[in-house]
């Protein structure tokens, strides 16, 4: 029941998977996140300078493609947060779309900056679920269920961090990226 598999073979299933559905969100969304569409997100963010615009840049995107989850960027003097709700209030909350957001804003988030960002806590707007374990491992210990938003909180300095990739190294993380 608790085995793994490697980051490759979870990879090639992610992949199959988006292109048999050739939906980048697996029907987590009222509209497909068509093939393509990720790799134009980070094309459009390898020109921001800082992590913040690239983050806010991120979020306008995924507002144009998805219909169900909106995500805002917050910040104030000691940490920044990645917040997503429902769009339509009372819709239910998808625990799976919100999670599959949060980790591909929060994997690009962390390629575009070079390093691993470390998060302070992560927040979940439905219960806690059977498999919160494994959460501890996916984002940090500091795990909190039942909140009005979902979110991730790190250090508000990482939204100043220069992005660090280019057009070079978007063709290796598009390859490894799921």
């Amino acid at each position: 029941p608790q085995a793994r598999v490697s980051a490759e073979h979870y990879g090639a299933l992610w992949c199959a998977l988006a292109r048999v559905l050739d939906d980048g969100v697996f029907s987590q969304d009222s509209r497909r996140m068509q093939a393509g569409s990720f790799a134009m997100l980070c094309h459009s963010v390898l020109g921001c300078k800082a992590l913040g615009q690239a983050l806010d840049r991120s979020l306008r995107f995924y507002a144009l493609i998805l219909d169900d989850i909106v995500g805002k960027s917050e910040r104030d003097s000691r940490e920044a947060r990645i917040v997503l709700h429902e769009r339509v209030a009372g819709a239910g909350q998808r625990a799976f779309a919100h999670e599959l957001l949060l980790m591909l804003l929060y994997g690009v988030s962390c390629w575009l900056v070079g390093r691993r960002i470390p998060l302070l806590r992560a927040e979940f707007s439905y219960a806690e679920p059977a498999y919160s374990a494994e959460y501890r491992l996916m984002y940090c210990a500091d795990l909190r269920f039942n909140r009005p938003n979902t979110l991730i909180a790190f250090d508000a300095n990482h939204l100043d961090l220069p992005v660090v990739q280019n057009e070079r190294s978007l063709q290796g993380f598009r390859r490894t990226a799921a």
